[in-house]
């Protein structure tokens, strides 16, 4: 059973899921922005291509463990992280499934 405390090779999952997201949104930003710039124009994509930015250095730092026993600061990254379509999204959800059971809010206590 996935929980907060679950580590993989006794690095704590939830850091593991956090710099993966991170490093998928910087790795992505310019792919994904290049598709916003063609449809909606340039300043959207450089807007949109800031925010993957941030929201990846945000993501590498929960999962660098600077957020490590601030649960709700983690929550935040995680809700912030659903913006960033389409993969990002879907490991934010899974983080967030995570952080959001009863026994990850006993874990950050």
């Amino acid at each position: 059973m996935v929980s907060g405390t679950s580590k993989v090779g006794g690095v704590p999952l939830l850091h593991i899921l956090f710099f993966i997201n991170g490093i998928l949104m910087i790795a992505t930003m310019y792919t994904f922005t290049g598709f916003i710039a063609s449809t909606l124009g340039r300043q959207i994509a450089e807007f949109a291509t800031a925010l993957y930015f941030i929201l990846g250095v945000l993501s590498l730092a929960a999962g660098w463990g600077i957020f490590k026993r601030t649960r709700k600061v983690m929550v935040a990254v995680a809700v912030l992280g659903l913006l960033a379509v389409p993969i990002a999204t879907i490991l934010s959800i899974f983080i967030l499934w995570i952080l959001l059971k009863p026994e990850a809010k006993r874990t950050f206590t």
